[in-house]
């Protein structure tokens, strides 16, 4: 596991070292074993290392046998041993004992097409010095991040947007439609970033920059023809799923430092904590954080499945005190705005982890692929609903007592209700996901914001929000509904918030985690099954919850879903509200006017009187202009 960077320059001068040196450093934390550089033919490689596999042979950049293909990589190929015993048997020479090397031999026998032989999550760099070529890639389910941004120069790349800005010319450029979709999205979805001009590959996508010109290819995505997949009932669904998980957390049992897995007792992570324990001599180290906030915690359920697989279990119970004194930290790991309070506790998770392993298995992908969200239920029901009795639910929930407990009851209808008037499906799901509704930050914004945008009505803003999601559905093979809904959350939700939040948290503190359930031919597998055979009436998960039957505790396969929450709407008016009235009315973070302050006063006002329960609006607000104070930018656009 890695950070890694680069430039290359379209006039074959060689990048300078200085320049190299700062971006590399910007990201010492995702490697703080080593680091490791290269330049010639004007490309410059940088990389940070955190040691998993041959930890003292593994230095990068490696080369090919001639020095003329160099690579450099972040994340684990989970499949190496059995391509470079093919590859030795072709005739390469190996010098290391990392997954790494198995890259550039690879290349060499098949060019771009090496990615089609890669189980793992990874970002990489390989330089083709021969035919003057990069080529960039980054895994299937976009675990993995890589940005890049194009120059008349050439190009440069980098895991996080913090080594981009370290290169001169890189320019600090508000993008108003990232933030725009930010604001309801609560992350930027790919390929856009919060900077104009400073992009992400795609999860799944390959970059060729040669000659001064970029060439992009998604090199797979997730289809779902049934026909392919070889079953032909439940029973055959269940085994073959069964065999897939067990056999995917067992490729990501390699490693040379020890390794454990995160267990909040839920059912993903109890059934990748049994997998795991059936590949391990050893004792399981299982890792979870608790909650003083009772309807926050779920530890209690961690401490029963640990004591059933007899894991070792560490544990850690949290304070409001210790989740906010880390909020400053917390900003510094995000070089673009992301609301998913629940990065704060993801962060100390890692940080306890650390301590004692190096990798952990997490069950992140679970809910998306499986079908395990109170949402998935909600279409369901919604599809019942007459038209004439959408207003009227709209009053009656103006009239419900606010709560701030988590997914309390008042929050869910309201928030169910306010994606019935929005008949499409796809844009209802990220209304219920989300933040901001369109209508809402038409409001929000200064006319200066909506004149830039091109906005002068309400429905121009939803199509500028939501053409993402359309882009996306376009590409897919037909499918049921509430299949395609899962697809959207696998695209969008995991991987450019989830994924995002876990990547920054845990590199952040040196941990390496590891997602079995996106093995990318487990999710082919389950994206092909029909959604009534994942949520089977108004029973969730129902695949995953018959496979943990066999393996876990009735009380575990039964139990609801909880999440990953903090308590925001409470902090707001207690320990969080001096600093939120500082940063949300700080008139040196207003200098540009994207906003009307009445509007966010309004906000304010309605949350610290208990009318209204805006946690969402105010904390994606919050973490916007914290983001701002701390990294900036010279201009929007």
């Amino acid at each position: 596991m890695c950070g890694i960077c680069g430039v290359v320059n379209k006039s074959g001068i060689n990048p300078e070292f200085k320049i190299l040196k700062e971006m590399n450093e910007a990201i010492a934390h995702r490697g703080p074993n080593d680091e490791g550089y290269w330049r010639g033919e004007g490309c410059g490689l940088a990389m940070r290392r955190l040691s998993i596999i041959d930890i003292d042979g593994g230095h990068q950049p490696i080369s090919n046998e001639d020095n003329s293909v160099w690579v450099i990589f972040n994340g684990e190929i989970y499949n190496f041993k059995n391509l470079r015993h093919d590859l030795e048997a072709q005739g390469h020479l190996f010098r290391t004992n990392t997954d790494t090397e198995v890259l550039v031999h690879l290349y060499e026998e098949l060019g771009e097409n090496l990615v089609h032989k890669l189980n793992g999550m990874f970002a990489f760099a390989i330089w083709d010095g021969k035919a003057k070529k990069l080529l960039l890639s980054r895994d299937r389910l976009g675990v993995k991040p890589l940005y890049y941004s194009e120059f008349p120069s050439g190009i440069i790349f980098g895991s996080e947007i913090k080594a981009l800005l370290k290169y001169p010319h890189q320019r600090r450029v508000l993008d108003l439609q990232s933030l725009n979709q930010y604001l309801t999205y609560e992350y930027i979805p790919a390929p856009r970033s919060i900077y104009a001009g400073i992009k992400k590959l795609h999860p799944g996508e390959l970059l060729v920059y040669s000659h001064g010109e970029i060439h992009k290819e998604r090199y797979w995505t997730i289809k779902g023809n049934r026909k392919e997949k070889g079953y032909s009932g439940i029973r055959d669904v269940l085994y073959l799923v069964e065999e897939l998980i067990s056999d995917s957390v067992k490729l990501r049992t390699i490693s040379d430092v020890p390794l454990g897995a995160f267990l909040s007792g839920g059912i993903d992570s109890s059934l990748i904590t049994f997998f795991l324990s059936k590949f391990s001599n050893k004792k399981i180290q299982t890792f979870n954080i608790g909650f003083e906030v009772e309807s926050f915690d779920e530890s209690h359920y961690a401490q029963y499945v640990s004591k059933y697989l007899g894991t070792e279990h560490h544990e850690h119970i949290l304070n409001p005190n210790q989740m906010l004194e880390i909020l400053p930290e917390i900003i510094k790991i995000l070089d673009e705005p992301l609301a998913d309070g629940s990065i704060i506790p993801t962060y100390l998770l890692s940080v306890f982890t650390k301590k004692s392993v190096t990798v952990a298995l997490s069950g992140d992908g679970g809910d998306e692929l499986f079908g395990g969200y109170p949402t998935y239920l909600a279409y369901k029901l919604a599809r019942f609903i007459p038209e004439l009795l959408k207003k009227p639910l709209e009053l009656l929930t103006r009239i419900l007592p606010v709560s701030d407990e988590n997914i309390s009851f008042d929050f869910k209808i309201k928030k169910f209700v306010s994606g019935l008037k929005y008949k499409d499906e796809h844009i209802r799901n990220q209304i219920w996901l989300g933040s901001f509704e369109p209508e809402q930050k038409f409001n929000l914004f200064n006319r200066n914001v909506l004149a830039d945008l091109g906005v002068q009505r309400i429905e121009e803003l939803d199509a500028l929000t939501f053409y993402p999601i359309f882009e996306h559905l376009a590409a897919l093979d037909p499918g049921d509904y509430l299949n395609t809904i899962l697809n959207q959350d696998l695209r969008f939700y995991l991987q450019d918030d989830i994924f995002f939040k876990v990547d920054r948290a845990s590199m952040a503190t040196g941990l390496e985690v590891r997602v079995p359930f996106m093995d990318y031919r487990l999710v082919e597998l389950v994206s092909s099954i029909p959604s009534d055979w994942k949520i089977k009436g108004l029973q969730t998960k129902f695949l995953l919850k018959k496979i943990a039957e066999k393996h876990l505790p009735a009380k575990i396969g039964g139990r609801k879903k909880k999440g990953f929450g903090v308590p925001i709407a409470k902090w707001l008016k207690g320990p969080l509200k001096s600093l939120g009235e500082e940063i949300l009315f700080s008139p040196n973070l207003d200098r540009d006017s994207l906003f009307k302050k009445n509007e966010i006063a309004k906000l304010w006002e309605e949350h610290q009187a208990g009318r209204y329960d805006h946690r969402k609006l105010l904390w994606t607000l919050l973490v916007f202009q914290m983001w701002r104070a701390h990294y900036g930018y010279d201009d929007y656009s």
